[in-house]
C-alpha cells in the first residue's frame, strides 16, 4: 500500500471514530479504561468502578452517597450511567437525579448481567432510545439474565425483554 493511500485510510477512519457513538463498560479500574473513558460519549460503569475512581463508598440503598459519586465522576467523563445491580442504575437525566430501577426476579446467578446491561444500552442507543428508557431497557434485560445459571444460557430473548419494557413504561 502507497503511503498516500495509507494516509487517505488513516484520515476516513479518523473521521469514522470522531462520528461513532462511543460507549465504555467501565466494571473495574484497569490499565486504559480512564484514558479510553475520556473519549466516550457514554461511561457506564459499576458501582466498583465508581467506587474505586472516586475513592467513596456507595450504599445504593443511601441516594446521597450515589450522587456525591454521581458528581465526581460526571466533572470528568461525560454522560456517567453507574449500575447498582438489584437497585437499577443511576445518571443526572434533563438536570434531575435518576434512579431507574431494576425489576424485581430471583437470582440464580449473576454473572454476566453487567456484560447484558451493556450490551443492551448500546443497543438502546443506537436505536435512539432517550437516555431513561435506555437504562430501564438495560435494566430489565439484566434481570432477566440472572434468572438463569451459567453465562451461556443467561442472555434472554430481545423479545421477553420487549414484552416487559411495553408493559410497564
Amino acid at each position: 500500500m502507497s503511503h498516500l493511500m495509507h494516509n487517505h485510510i488513516v484520515r476516513i477512519l479518523t473521521v469514522i471514530i470522531d462520528r461513532a457513538i462511543k460507549i465504555i463498560d467501565a466494571d473495574s479500574i484497569r490499565n486504559g479504561t480512564v484514558k479510553i473513558a475520556y473519549k466516550c460519549d457514554y461511561v457506564v460503569c459499576s458501582k466498583v468502578f465508581a467506587e474505586e475512581y472516586t475513592q467513596m463508598k456507595i450504599d445504593a440503598s443511601n441516594i446521597d452517597t450515589v450522587i456525591k459519586a454521581y458528581d465526581e465522576l460526571s466533572k470528568i467523563f461525560k454522560n456517567v450511567i453507574i449500575t447498582l445491580e438489584k437497585y437499577g442504575s443511576f445518571s443526572k437525566i434533563d438536570g434531575n437525579y435518576k434512579l431507574v430501577p431494576s425489576i424485581k426476579v430471583q437470582s440464580k446467578d449473576s454473572t454476566g448481567a453487567g456484560d447484558i446491561y451493556h450490551a443492551s444500552f448500546t443497543y438502546s442507543v443506537i436505536n435512539k432510545f432517550d437516555l431513561e428508557k435506555a437504562m430501564y431497557f438495560s435494566n430489565i434485560a439484566a434481570a432477566l439474565s440472572i434468572q438463569k445459571i451459567g453465562v451461556k444460557n443467561s442472555l434472554p430473548e430481545l423479545e421477553a425483554v420487549e414484552r416487559i419494557y411495553n408493559a410497564t413504561i
